[in-house]
């Protein structure tokens, strides 16, 4: 597929000595779902700004859908951008919110009414278009803002945190409707986020930053399964981290030492990667279980250690191990009934905490970008 959106080696000073982006580049294809993930100060937001024309690299080109927009101005650009706030006109009505864009623009006026209908009917707001923006819930002006953006059917549909100013319940329901609307619309998203859960459920790839560079990009399972530093599995999900040597490697698996164990990784990404010497050894805590001493480790990476807390979270119990070595091992076991009939050990139990060889990722312990 082809690119629509070309970030070729972009910097972005603030003050003469912030760099807010350091020499990025990035393709994103067209009707691709490409989400910008990291805490407060990564760059994602200016990334975001400097392809909507809001910010001017000092070094690098953008290109979107073949023409150089480095110097072009956001009205000349073929994207259009959704707000943290919304910024709805308080006192213009729904109807005349989504239109101003198209007026704006210079539309024909016979074309602005059925282009208006369009946008509500694709998110699903037909007859509230003489509504204000506060007589509308935090979902309705969501998908007002949505609307607006989409009217002048823009190429390239930019995000920037759209979700952020909803309470929880309905934050959750609307990640699945923008997904829905994506995969209906067939549009270029871009979207920007520090919530790792909304970048999982709805991108098509995550793009996670670090000060100012691409820590690592991929699709939601390939960086959740395959971290490739310890900045990257520490920010999605929980992690295990522990470190470890190399001691021997084949063709299916790399051997590994820690503490009194040794451990297989069996994932293709780890085999490829010529790991030696000193690695960090990541665990997802849902993909460990928990064994008691002595019990068959057949096939599987096995560490011994003793229970020190058990935390209930409803659904699941993560139980905290104190490895023999020292150091914490979390394990998540999920409920199928009672917690008392799941057979958890007692604190101060004995255990052994076992997990696939393809379950156990290894990354150098300086592999941070």
């Amino acid at each position: 597929m082809a690119s629509i959106i070309e970030v070729e080696g972009v910097t972005k000073i603030y003050g003469g000595s912030v760099t807010a982006v350091d020499d990025v580049s990035l393709s994103v294809e067209e009707g691709e779902f490409v989400t910008l993930l990291g805490p407060s100060g990564c760059g994602k937001t200016t990334m975001l700004r400097l392809v909507a024309g809001f910010e001017a690299p000092d070094r690098g080109r953008l290109i979107i859908g073949g023409d150089d927009v480095t110097d072009v101005p956001p009205y000349r650009r073929p994207v259009n951008m959704v707000f943290q706030d919304y910024a709805l006109f308080p006192h213009m009505n729904v109807w005349d919110n989504i239109a101003y864009g198209l007026k704006m623009a210079g539309a024909n006026k016979s074309d602005i009414p059925p282009a208006v209908e369009r946008a509500l009917q694709t998110v699903e707001m037909q007859g509230q278009s003489m509504r204000k923006p506060h007589e509308l819930s935090g979902g309705q002006r969501q998908r007002i803002a949505l609307a607006r953006a989409l009217v002048k059917e823009p190429r390239v549909l930019l995000l920037d945190e759209p979700l952020a100013a909803l309470d929880a319940n309905l934050r959750a329901n609307m990640r699945v409707e923008l997904k829905h609307l994506h995969d209906r619309l067939g549009l270029t998203f871009l979207m920007v986020t520090h919530d790792q859960t909304e970048a999982l459920v709805m991108a098509d790839r995550v793009v996670l930053m670090e000060n100012g560079k691409i820590a690592q990009q991929g699709s939601p399972t390939d960086i959740y399964e395959h971290p490739q530093s310890t900045y990257v599995a520490n920010f999605i999900g929980s992690s295990n981290l522990f470190r470890g040597s190399v001691v021997e490697k084949s063709d299916t698996a790399i051997t590994v030492s820690t503490g009194n164990a040794k451990l297989k990784a069996a994932s293709m990404r780890a085999l490829a990667s010529g790991l030696q010497g000193d690695v960090m050894i990541c665990v997802r805590p849902e993909k460990a279980r928990l064994l008691k001493a002595g019990d068959d480790t057949s096939g599987m990476n096995a560490i011994a250690g003793t229970v020190e807390e058990l935390l209930f979270h409803g659904n699941s119990v993560r139980v905290k191990v104190n490895l023999e070595s020292g150091e914490p091992f979390m394990v998540d076991v999920q409920l199928s009934g009672s917690a008392a009939d799941t057979g958890l050990p007692e604190k101060g139990a004995g255990v052994q905490v076992a997990f696939a060889p393809e379950n156990t990722a290894m990354f150098p312990p300086e592999a941070r970008r």
